[in-house]
């Protein structure tokens, strides 16, 4: 363990020498979701509840989904299925460090970086933009919506790996991935909220792994949440990460004899 640790820390080190960029980066997303402002404004002047969201809420929620969705992206299933398909793979095979929990590190630490750079971003846009987005519920809310992120990060982790493995069998896996983020992007709640899906769909999506990308956590921060479903979400949200986690292992070890045995 202490080896994924260190490879944690040096990752984060040279993330930090990069920060500016991660900085401009995720400010300059931002600059988009003014024009949402207005929109929004502009919707909401007719009417002060939708769906059971004030305009605060929404406008809030839709800054949040930014940037969740911006802390949550994955991009380690192009990077192992482009190991798989280029060899490189090999040099991580013959080392006496795990290849997911490598990975793992890696994402862990990108998240650290960025969970910080956004919340000095949202706290500063308390300060640019007063009275329009709402403050948290409660500290204890702060915190649970951390763990959340935390998880979330985790069970995101492990679904992108999963995808990159079936390049052991799928050469071309572009398309696989392109329609990931796209569902991801439908079912996570970061488009619109999972409550405004009709009837049966909007409660069978809060129970997939990709609400708790998004949507989840959201709630958690606006306390929409009560102690009863956060308990029952929070037991669905570790069943998630510990069936993905199962699965990869799985695949990993029927892969990696496949690789192994034509030569690879």
């Amino acid at each position: 363990m202490r080896k994924y640790i260190a490879l944690f820390l040096i990752k984060i080190r040279n993330l930090l020498q990069y920060r500016l960029n991660f900085f401009l980066t995720l400010l300059s997303g931002i600059l988009p979701l003014f024009a949402l402002f207005f929109l929004w404004k502009e919707i909401y002047s007719k009417h002060s509840i939708i769906n059971g969201m004030s305009f605060n809420q929404i406008f809030t929620y839709y800054i949040l989904a930014y940037l969740l969705s911006t802390l949550l992206h994955s991009e380690i299933s192009w990077v192992v299925s482009e190991e798989i398909r280029d060899g490189k793979i090999n040099s991580h095979v013959l080392k006496p460090i795990k290849y997911m929990w490598l990975h793992l590190s890696f994402h862990l630490s990108d998240k650290v970086v960025l969970i910080t750079l956004i919340l000095i971003i949202f706290s500063m846009m308390f300060i640019f933009l007063p009275g329009l987005l709402l403050p948290v519920f409660s500290i204890l809310n702060l915190l649970i919506f951390l763990i959340s992120l935390f998880l979330a990060s985790i069970m995101g982790f492990y679904f992108s790996f999963l995808l990159g493995l079936i390049a052991f069998w799928w050469e071309h896996t572009e398309g696989l991935f392109y329609f990931q983020a796209l569902v991801l992007q439908l079912f996570s709640g970061s488009i619109i909220p999972l409550d405004w899906y009709p009837g049966q769909l909007k409660y069978l999506l809060q129970f997939t792994p990709f609400s708790y990308m998004v949507y989840f956590p959201i709630k958690i921060y606006l306390g929409q949440v009560t102690t009863v479903n956060l308990a029952q979400h929070f037991v669905v949200l570790l069943m998630w990460i510990l069936i993905f986690h199962l699965i990869c292992k799985l695949i990993w070890k029927k892969g990696i004899r496949i690789y192994r045995a034509i030569g690879g």
